[in-house]
C-alpha cells in the first residue's frame, strides 16, 4: 500500500500514525525487531531442543519443534509449537505442546536490561 509502513499487524499511514497514543516510531521498529528475534531463535533450536527434552523428560527422538512457519506471538511472547510423538505419549503428555519466550523488544530490554528474565521468573513462579 503506498503510503503506509509497515507494523507488526497491519499497515500505518502518517494521518493514522498522528492519531496514535502509542509511540509509532517504537512500533515501526517491531517488525525488524520480531525478525533478528525469529532468527535467533532459528539458531538455537539444539539447545531448544535440548531444554524441551529435560523438561518433558522424553528423547529429542520423541517429538520435534514446530517449523517457523508455525511459530506464533502474541503481544509479548513467542510460541514454539512442539510435536510428541505418540510412542513417547503417555497419561501426562499431550500431543502437543508450547514453548513461550519473552519478545524482548516488548518488554523493554533495550531500556532495560534484565526484564526479560525478570518476566521468565515471575511466570515460572506463578506457575509454581
Amino acid at each position: 500500500m503506498e503510503g503506509t509502513l509497515p507494523l507488526l499487524k497491519g499497515r500505518v499511514s502518517l494521518e493514522e500514525a498522528l492519531k496514535e497514543d502509542v509511540d509509532i516510531i517504537r512500533e515501526l521498529a517491531y517488525p525488524e525487531k520480531r525478525l533478528q528475534f525469529w532468527l535467533h531463535l532459528y539458531s538455537c533450536r539444539r539447545q531448544i531442543a535440548e531444554v524441551v527434552s529435560r523438561h518433558l523428560n522424553i528423547l529429542q527422538s520423541d517429538f520435534s519443534l514446530g517449523k517457523v512457519e508455525e511459530w506464533i506471538h502474541g503481544s509479548y511472547n513467542a510460541c514454539i509449537p512442539i510435536h510428541i510423538a505418540e510412542s513417547a505419549r503417555d497419561s501426562k503428555l499431550p500431543r502437543q505442546a508450547i514453548i513461550r519466550f519473552p519478545l524482548p523488544y516488548k518488554v523493554g530490554e533495550d531500556f532495560h536490561p534484565g526484564n526479560f528474565d525478570e518476566k521468565l521468573r515471575c511466570e515460572a513462579a506463578t506457575y509454581i
